[in-house]
């Protein structure tokens, strides 16, 4: 199987600076975000130790799990030494295509969508307050997007994890995965998503549109889109 891929992030239009963070690597076939948490930079740093951490463990032949993992006890250990006694914290959604089946990690409300042969669907399920409020049946969907604490994260880098949220991927020629931070999902309905996605075959184009697409309609966060192309047989 081939890979193409292409990500672009964006401060968006109210935030100064930007707490997202991605890293794509074809040789190894790994592709990941995180959208960091805490502010006054603290975001910024807890995004990049994350990218950088499991990159390197990955480099290091680990398991995308046990990177993930190793990038978790660095986040907090680093948060000890923040003067705001608040620590480090930073969602991640990884995706490592380099043995198939691949692997999905994920923690926080970053998601990954496959989109194929035109069905758009969510492979991660958000940790988040009102998601949990959604899976015990107290609300809607609906009513989960509009939640007032839908934003409100349960599990992340550096702060509380009880476990990680694995998965199996199991790849088909002309799928296409979407790696994004909520400043996209968080505005756009899957119809949405779904719209762009098969607008633009060209994975920089699509993952530009889908920035674009979600400042349109109204994001007032960072936001990230990382694409994979599967092309087919090598």
């Amino acid at each position: 199987m081939r890979w193409q891929s292409a990500a672009v992030t964006d401060a968006g239009t109210v935030r100064e600076n930007n707490e997202d963070r991605f890293h794509v690597d074809e040789g190894e076939c790994l592709y990941l975000l995180a959208d960091g948490m805490g502010g006054l930079g603290h975001g910024e740093l807890a995004a990049i130790l994350a990218c950088e951490t499991i990159a390197s463990e990955m480099g290091q032949g680990k398991s995308l799990p046990l990177a993930v993992a190793s990038a978790h006890r660095r986040l907090q250990r680093e948060g000890g030494r923040n003067p705001t006694g608040k620590g480090l914290g930073s969602t991640v959604v990884a995706l490592s295509l380099r043995e198939i089946p691949g692997t999905l990690v994920w923690a926080g409300d970053s998601r990954c969508y496959r989109f194929r042969q035109g069905v758009l669907t969510c492979l991660t399920t958000d940790h988040t307050f009102a998601q949990g409020l959604l899976d015990a049946g107290a609300i809607t969907e609906k009513e989960a997007r509009a939640h007032p604490q839908r934003n409100v994260v349960t599990r992340a880098l550096g702060q509380k994890l009880d476990r990680l949220s694995c998965r199996s991927i199991y790849p088909r020629p002309g799928d296409r995965y979407l790696l994004c931070s909520d400043g996209i999902s968080g505005v756009l309905e899957d119809s949405s998503l779904q719209a762009v996605l098969e607008s633009y075959p060209d994975a920089e184009s699509c993952a530009q549109a889908l920035v674009d697409t979600a400042i349109g309609a109204g994001s007032r966060d960072n936001l990230t889109a990382v694409l994979v192309d599967a092309e087919g047989a090598a």
